[in-house]
């Protein structure tokens, strides 16, 4: 009898994780050649940003974080308009910066949810992990010896899903300081993105007289 319970409740386990995750249809991801056309280190996290040689109206946020060992990177692909949003929500965190430092406020709230796709690597490539909210958070805070410092928070939903038999799982928060959020800011300007696509389709050329 107790095997047969078992037996029961795996496929209904299996069905409620799905329906918790939402698990996503499959969609399109970047499958030409990359190319890193920018990267942040913190004490815990890689932020690499890169672009691709099939697509020049995306950039991809790469994320290696080194307290984990599967899955060793996860991504967060912007296309034109969610890269937008982004921006939006940057320029909010300075314009927000510049109120706190003017009044010496300590404060943390949220400037924006975004709804963004996110992809897994494995086996060589990049996989889609469906839509995830990311909640970008400001935080003032003033020190013990009265100094001023500011963060940005990417801050993800929580997410459990089951593809393939991979787990993928919600992962923790990057935190930025500002020196750090300036450079995240620089590297989303289309500009930016744009070189980063002709170092991409460079490779591509490149490999491409191999045939």
């Amino acid at each position: 009898m107790k095997k047969l319970l078992v037996a029961l409740a795996a496929p209904a386990l299996v069905y409620s994780l799905a329906a918790c995750g939402s698990l996503p249809p499959w969609q399109t991801v970047p499958t030409g050649q990359q190319a890193e056309y920018g990267r942040i280190e913190t004490p815990r996290d890689l932020i690499q940003f890169l672009a691709f040689s099939d697509d020049p109206g995306i950039s991809v946020i790469a994320i290696k974080n080194s307290e984990y060992r599967l899955p060793g990177r996860y991504a967060i692909l912007l296309d034109q308009p969610p890269r937008e949003a982004m921006r939006a929500g940057l320029a909010k965190y300075e314009n927000w910066r510049n109120i706190a430092q003017e009044n010496t406020t300590e404060i943390t709230k949220t400037i924006t949810t975004l709804s963004l796709t996110q992809m897994y690597f494995r086996d060589g490539g990049w996989h889609d992990a469906g839509d995830r909210d990311i909640s970008l958070v400001f935080t003032s805070r003033i020190d013990s010896d009265g100094r001023q410092q500011f963060f940005l928070t990417l801050r993800p939903s929580p997410v459990f899903m089951l593809r393939a038999f991979l787990l993928v799982y919600g992962r923790d928060s990057l935190i930025l300081n500002d020196d750090q959020v300036a450079a995240f800011t620089e590297l989303m300007q289309e500009d930016a993105v744009d070189r980063g696509y002709q170092k991409a389709r460079k490779k591509q050329d490149v490999i491409d007289l191999f045939h």
